[in-house]
């Protein structure tokens, strides 16, 4: 684990069924193409990866410098 980067247990089963790895989503939030707050407060980073649109929900706004992924989302 990354540091400052921590997963849920959700996260962490949507990451095994979507075939996403810890490096995959550290590139999502490293190089990612839109970023938006959703109605729970929750930020969202949206990019490509390997031709499948990914998106990474951290809980909160991730403001303390602590990113807690809520879950993982392959569209």
């Amino acid at each position: 684990m990354s540091s400052g980067i921590y997963y849920t247990q959700h996260a962490r089963e949507r990451m095994a069924q979507r075939r996403v790895t810890e490096s995959n989503v550290e590139e999502i939030l490293r190089d990612h193409h839109i970023t938006y707050t959703d109605r729970d407060g929750n930020l969202n980073f949206v990019g490509d990866l390997n031709g499948r649109r990914v998106r990474v929900v951290i809980v909160g706004d991730g403001t303390k410098g602590v990113r807690k992924i809520k879950t993982v989302i392959v569209n």
